[in-house]
C-alpha cells in the first residue's frame, strides 16, 4: 500500500458520525480512558517490575527460569496475529477487549495463589513444581493480553480523535505515571523491609515471609488491573462489519505490504532489538557493581524514569501531532546512542558513578517513550484507515515485529556476554579494565547509530517537518514549563458534548466513535 493511498482512503462508513444516533461526550470518553488507566499503571508496574522478580527469586527460580521470564512477554506478543484475525471476524472489538483483559487480570489471583499453595503443601519439595506453575501462568496472562490488545487499539483508534492522539495519549500516561510513582515508592521500601524478615515470621509454614506478602501485593494489585478494564464497560463501541475469508487474510497482508508503515516499525524493531543489550544487564550491572538497595534500585529504574517522562511526554505528543512522526523517532533515537556508551563510561568511575546510573535509566526511558509514542500514533493512523475496517492488524504486526526483534536482542546480547564472560581489555594505563558489560553497551550504541543511518531515512510521512524544525518545537514548548501540563489545552482539547456538534469539527480523516454502546 502506498503512501498516497493511506492518506485518499476514505474512512469505513461504520466509524462515521450518523446523525440521530445517541450522543455520547467525547470529553467523558476521553476522561474515563485515563482515568482507567491511573489503576491499570499500578497493576502493570507490579505485575512487570521488581515484585514479580523478588516472587521468582523467593521461589528458587534458577538464571534459565528468569531468562525464560524476561523472554515471555516477546513470545507471548505472537498471540496478537490470531487475536487479530479474531477481532475482524467477529467484530465485537469491544467485547473482545474485555472478556480478554478479564481473562488475563483474572490470573494474576492464580500467579499470586497457586505458588504459595504448593510451597505450603509440599515444602521444599514443591519449589520447581511452584516455579514452572509461575511461568506457566505468566505466560497466559501475557498471551491472553496480546490476544486482546489489537481489538482495544483499533477500538481506541475511532475513540480519539487524529489530531490530539500523540497529545492525548501523551496525557494518559502522564495521569498513570501519578498514581505509579507513589506505588512504585512504596513497594521498593516493602520489598526492602521484607528481605530483613525472618521466613518464621511468615503466615505459612514453609512459604518465606518474603513470597507471603509479594504474593498478597500481586493478588491486591490485580483489583487495580480490573478496576483499569472494568472502567470501560460504559464506553461507546460502535462493530465493525464482520470480516471473513481471503478479506479476513488481507487484514494481516495489507499491513505487511505497506512500505511506510513496515519501514518505520522495522526503525523501532531495531531499536528495540539493542535495547535487550542494555536494559536487563544494566540493572544486572547496577546491583551488582554498585550494590544498590531495592529503595535506590526503585527510585533508579522506576522513579526517576516516570518523573522525567512526566516532564517530557507532553512535548512528544505535541511534537507527533504537530511536526510529525518521523522527526521524533529520528531525534529520539539520536538521543539513544550516547545512552548506550554512557554505561561504558560509568564503569571507569565505580561506585562513584552512580549519580550517571540515574541520568542514564531516565534519560533513556524517557527517549524511548517518544519513540513509543510515535509508534503507537503511526498503528493508529494506519490501522484507523484500514480498508478492511478495525484495522488491528497493523497493531499485531507492529508488535510481532517489535516483540520479536526485542526476543532477538536479548538472546543474542545472553550468547554474547556468555561468549565473553572471561574476556577483560585495558587499552590505556589510565582506564579501567573492560568487560563483557561494556562490549555490550558499546555494541548498543554502535547498532542504534545503524538504525538510525540505514533505517530513519527510509521511513515515509511527506507532511512531516525537519528534524531541526522539530528539535526547536520540542525545545520551545518544553521552555513554557509545566503550568496546565496535567490538564488538557484548550487550543486542542475537543469540548463539544454532544453527536451533532462533534460530527461539525472532526474532519472526515479523524474518526470519532460517539455512538452508544450496542
Amino acid at each position: 500500500m502506498s503512501a498516497t493511498t493511506l492518506e485518499s482512503r476514505p474512512e469505513p462508513a461504520a466509524i462515521s458520525c450518523a446523525r440521530g444516533a445517541e450522543a455520547w461526550p467525547l470529553r467523558r470518553s476521553l476522561t474515563r480512558v485515563t482515568v482507567a488507566w491511573m489503576f491499570g499503571a499500578i497493576w502493570f508496574n507490579v505485575i512487570t517490575g521488581a515484585p514479580i522478580v523478588a516472587f521468582a527469586k523467593g521461589l528458587g527460580a534458577s538464571y534459565f527460569q528468569f531468562g525464560l521470564l524476561a523472554a515471555i512477554p516477546y513470545v507471548a506478543a505472537l498471540f496478537s496475529l490470531p487475536g487479530s484475525l479474531f477481532a475482524e471476524r467477529h467484530g465485537g472489538r469491544k467485547s473482545i477487549f474485555l472478556n480478554a483483559f478479564y481473562i488475563q487480570r483474572g490470573l494474576c489471583f492464580g500467579v499470586a495463589a497457586v505458588p504459595v499453595l504448593l510451597l505450603w503443601l509440599k515444602g521444599s519439595q514443591g519449589a520447581s513444581v511452584a516455579v514452572s506453575v509461575l511461568l506457566v501462568l505468566m505466560f497466559l496472562m501475557h498471551a491472553v493480553g496480546a490476544a486482546g490488545s489489537p481489538s482495544w487499539v483499533s477500538w481506541m483508534a475511532d475513540v480519539v480523535p487524529k489530531r490530539i492522539r500523540g497529545s492525548y495519549f501523551s496525557k494518559r500516561r502522564q495521569w498513570g505515571i501519578v498514581s505509579a510513582v507513589p506505588a512504585a515508592l512504596a513497594t521498593g521500601w516493602g520489598l526492602e523491609y521484607l528481605a530483613g524478615v525472618p521466613s518464621a515470621s511468615s503466615p505459612l509454614p514453609g512459604v518465606s515471609a518474603v513470597v507471603f506478602w509479594t504474593a498478597v501485593l500481586i493478588g491486591v494489585t490485580a483489583f487495580f488491573g480490573i478496576a483499569d478494564i472494568a472502567l470501560f464497560r460504559p464506553l461507546p463501541h460502535t462493530p465493525r462489519p464482520v470480516v471473513t475469508g481471503s478479506s479476513l487474510l488481507q487484514s494481516i497482508a495489507v499491513p505487511l505490504k505497506d512500505r511506510p508503515f513496515m519501514t518505520m516499525s522495522l526503525f523501532v524493531g531495531a531499536i528495540n532489538f539493542t535495547v535487550g543489550f542494555t536494559n536487563q544487564f544494566a540493572m544486572v550491572y547496577v546491583i551488582d557493581r554498585l550494590g544498590v538497595g531495592q529503595v535506590q534500585v526503585q527510585l533508579m529504574l522506576l522513579v526517576a524514569p516516570m518523573l522525567l517522562q512526566l516532564a517530557m511526554l507532553p512535548a512528544w505528543g505535541a511534537a507527533v501531532d504537530r511536526m510529525g512522526r518521523k522527526p521524533l523517532l529520528m531525534i529520539a533515537g539520536l538521543g539513544l546512542i550516547p545512552m548506550g556508551f554512557g554505561w561504558c563510561a560509568m564503569g571507569q568511575g565505580g561506585t562513584g558513578m552512580a549519580w550517571l546510573g540515574y541520568v542514564l535509566f531516565a534519560g533513556g526511558s524517557a527517549l524511548w517513550t517518544g519513540i513509543e509514542v510515535a509508534n503507537f500514533n503511526g498503528v493508529l493512523d494506519a490501522g484507523g484507515r484500514a480498508e478492511t475496517g478495525g484495522g488491528s492488524g497493523y497493531h499485531a504486526v507492529n508488535t510481532v515485529v517489535i516483540n520479536l526483534a526485542g526476543c532477538g536482542g536479548g538472546l543474542i546480547a545472553g550468547l554474547v556476554a556468555t561468549a565473553l564472560a572471561d574476556w577483560h581489555w585495558q587499552p590505556f594505563a589510565a582506564f579501567g579494565a573492560l568487560d563483557f558489560y561494556d562490549a555490550l553497551f558499546a555494541l548498543s550504541g554502535l547498532m542504534r547509530a545503524a538504525a538510525l543511518i540505514v533505517l530513519a531515512p527510509l521511513i515515509v510521512e511527506p507532511a512531516a517537518k525537519s528534524v531541526g524544525q522539530t528539535l526547536r518545537f520540542i525545545i520551545r514548548y518544553s521552555a513554557t514549563g509545566i503550568r496546565d501540563r496535567l490538564a488538557f489545552d484548550s487550543r486542542q482539547d475537543v469540548r463539544t458534548p454532544t453527536l451533532p456538534a462533534v460530527c461539525a469539527t472532526i474532519r472526515p480523516e479523524e474518526p470519532a466513535d460517539v455512538r452508544s454502546a450496542a
